[in-house]
């Protein structure tokens, strides 16, 4: 991930689990950028969500979630991160647990938003919708990578590999282990995917995961311990400072190909 001297400039295309790292003091990182609330299906889509969507997002009382829900339908995302500044995108998908909802496009290549939990409770939609994980949902999540990898080389990611919590710091289990665990089959195969795609440099949690009983947020299978932010920062600031030779740059061709 470097040439020599410290990369420290971060844009998130993600979720909290890699943004709440940032609260830890003395990180000796700069957050230069954050998309959040998106799945991958649709972000890089061409075609804006219709009027009465924007609309609907328009009534989102946290200033945050409206913003990142507003990026979306606008299908913002493309542009936002062309502009660069940043020295590597750290991603991460643990948004991809929301359904999609097809407002028009074709059966081949729909076109879609992000049903996030604060734009559903607004926008009434009763049209058609993808399930993460479906055939439809995983074309289109795949087409997205590959719109990705055309904005950001490979070289300039970095997968933050997080998964759904199993249980509390405590050793308590968290409700709901068959969502859980369906949650990370699924992670698993896109963080595979993007592996193949070229996308190699990454974090990964030998000690696993473990949710926080007293979070800010909340107790959640992704509002994890501080020992996982630690250990994020830490891999981030190796990375940062370490040249990684299977990060060579592939190009926007080289990279649709090792998708196949």
């Amino acid at each position: 991930m470097s040439s020599g001297h410290r990369l420290n400039r971060i844009f998130i295309l993600g979720s909290c689990v890699s943004r709440d790292a940032f609260r830890v003091p003395d990180h000796g990182f700069e957050l230069v950028g954050y998309i959040a609330r998106t799945s991958l299906a649709s972000a890089f889509i061409a075609t804006p969500a219709p009027p009465s969507m924007i609309e609907a997002a328009d009534t989102i009382e946290s200033k945050f979630q409206r913003r990142m829900v507003q990026m979306d339908l606008g299908k913002r995302a493309a542009a936002t991160l062309r502009k660069g500044g940043f020295d590597f995108l750290l991603l991460d998908l643990i948004d991809e647990r929301f359904n999609l909802a097809r407002f028009g496009g074709s059966d081949r290549i729909p076109a879609l938003v992000t049903l996030s939990k604060e734009f559903s409770r607004v926008c009434g939609w009763g049209g058609p919708i993808l399930v993460p994980g479906s055939p439809q949902y995983m074309a289109a999540w795949r087409r997205g990578v590959g719109q990705l990898l055309k904005i950001v080389p490979p070289s300039r990611i970095l997968v933050n590999r997080a998964f759904w919590a199993r249980e509390l710091e405590d050793g308590t289990p968290l409700p709901d282990q068959a969502l859980i665990e369906s949650n990370n089959s699924l992670l698993a195969y896109m963080y595979d995917y993007l592996r193949r795609c070229g996308v190699s440099a990454g974090i990964d949690y030998p000690d696993g995961f473990a949710a926080a009983a007293d979070h800010c947020w909340g107790i959640a299978p992704f509002h994890y311990a501080e020992r996982v932010y630690r250990r994020q920062l830490a891999e981030m600031a190796r990375m940062a400072q370490t040249p990684d030779a299977s990060s060579a740059p592939l190009d926007a061709d080289a990279a649709a190909q090792a998708c196949k």
